[in-house]
């Protein structure tokens, strides 16, 4: 009975779906759902960071964010001493600040070991006197400018360097994880904490989705984080939707649907660090709570404040993909399925067939030029398998074919002689995938005379 399929599919979509969708109220404590964590407060004023927020007025660019990689400073060297001097005083007191450069008692005077005491060389004496008074003071009055210099420009760089390195594993992470993870732009920090027995707060009530890519050219590399395309502002709740006791939820759902009705009105729903986004923050902490507040700073307070109270803090986010708008969805399909003894759900019924006799017929020396079957010629460019016959006799026989493999199977190959065998009968095939790196991969893999009848559109 299909109807038992059907609820079986959505019952385990359902609770894969609860699992993915547990409210996170602190992103500091789910480490492992926040996996990376950028907070714009800790952006210093340099010409190698770009970023909106600084910005007075809405800006024109695409990006949010622009983070140049930085030149590490060049750390100054004390003058050398006159030679003679040279293995007589220790390297490192040429540094002194306080005190003179320290003459060793003994050194070593070749590769035999022989050694000479200093009290045996009043002449390395009289020269290290002279060496200090006319040379050594002027050297090290020049040396600690340079440096107090250099330690400024170095506290800069390791600011910036920290960021580049932070925005790297981000990119990195996005470009593995691009299935599983998201990336968010995140404002207004609601932080709060009732008291003892209630659960810590600390999460943004506002995101978009973003988009981050490395570029660079022969002379400099950059990171460049850029809204996600046609994707509008979300407001997020759910860290504080089962709080009943704390929260009532005709106010939250008020003061969600006025925000966007806000936002909507001013057109602001892609532009995140637009400065009227304060207004659509003071909104919510005035509507969802009678002891809201909003703080307009750009860091998190020291103190955890023990009303509703929502900071505009943005931040760049990395997070685990939440499912929690398709549980309700799933609950009702559910519902619906139960309740129909007749239902018919088309889409489903060649994933559910399970009459999957004389699909699977052996191919005969695994040739790489089209092989003749009963049905119709397969052309397949690249080696091939029983698995990818059986799926082409599947795709022919029913509208919707899943094929499911591990990393490494070869399901990138499987699609690539995919693609030709139906090119080859002159049909047209859509591609799509989470990350341009798999779109990257496959198209690789394509041989050269069928890449030229391909469009690519990666990314966004």
């Amino acid at each position: 009975m299909n109807r038992d399929s059907y609820l079986q599919i959505f019952n385990y979509l359902l609770e894969f779906s609860k699992i993915r969708s547990r409210a996170v109220r602190d992103i500091d404590a789910a480490k492992s759902i926040y996996l990376e964590k950028l907070w714009i407060s800790n952006f210093p004023e340099s010409e190698l960071i770009d970023c909106v927020i600084n910005k007075e007025e809405s800006s024109d660019s695409d990006y949010l964010i622009k983070v140049f990689k930085p030149s590490e400073p060049t750390e100054p060297q004390f003058p050398d001493p006159p030679e003679k001097l040279k293995i007589w005083i220790e390297k490192e007191s040429l540094k002194n600040r306080d005190d003179f450069p320290i003459l060793k008692k003994e050194v070593q005077i070749n590769e035999i070991g022989e050694t000479e005491k200093i009290e045996d060389n009043p002449e390395i004496k009289g020269l290290f006197n002279e060496y200090v008074d006319r040379k050594w003071m002027d050297d090290s009055i020049e040396f600690w400018k340079k440096y107090e210099e250099y330690e400024e420009k170095y506290k800069e760089y390791k600011q910036i360097s920290d960021i580049y390195q932070k925005l790297f594993s981000i990119y990195n992470k996005a470009q593995q994880f691009a299935e599983e993870y998201e990336l968010v732009v995140g404002i207004g920090l609601l932080n709060y904490k009732k008291n003892d027995d209630s659960p810590l707060i600390c999460r943004h009530v506002i995101t978009i989705k973003a988009e981050i890519d490395f570029e660079y050219t022969k002379w400099d590399s950059f990171f460049v984080v850029r809204p996600g395309l046609n994707d509008s502002l979300q407001i997020e709740m759910d860290a504080i939707l089962d709080l009943s006791d704390q929260f009532n939820s005709e106010n939250l759902i008020n003061a969600e649907n006025e925000a966007l009705q806000f936002v909507k009105n001013n057109y602001i729903s892609m532009d995140i660090f637009n400065p009227i986004q304060k207004e659509t923050l003071a909104i919510i902490s005035n509507r969802f709570s009678p002891e809201g507040v909003f703080v307009d700073s750009l860091s998190k307070p020291q103190e955890i404040p023990k009303k509703p109270s929502i900071y505009y803090t943005p931040a760049l986010l990395l997070r685990k993909r939440n499912t929690r708008s398709f549980t309700a969805l799933y609950e009702n399909i559910i519902n619906d399925i139960a309740h129909n003894a007749d239902i018919d759900i088309s889409i489903l019924n060649d994933i559910i067939r399970s009459d999957l006799s004389g699909i699977k017929e052996k191919d005969e020396g695994h040739k790489n030029d089209g092989i003749e079957n009963s049905d119709d010629r397969i052309y397949f460019p690249k080696k091939y398998n029983d698995e990818q016959i059986a799926i082409v006799k599947r795709a022919r026989r029913d509208n919707k074919v899943l094929v499911q493999g591990p990393p490494g199977t070869g399901k990138s190959h499987t699609i690539a002689n995919l693609i030709c065998h139906l090119l080859a009968n002159g049909k047209k095939v859509l591609v799509t995938a989470y990350t341009k790196r798999a779109l990257d991969v496959l198209k690789d893999k394509l041989p050269n005379d069928f890449k030229n009848l391909t469009v690519n559109l990666l990314s966004g």
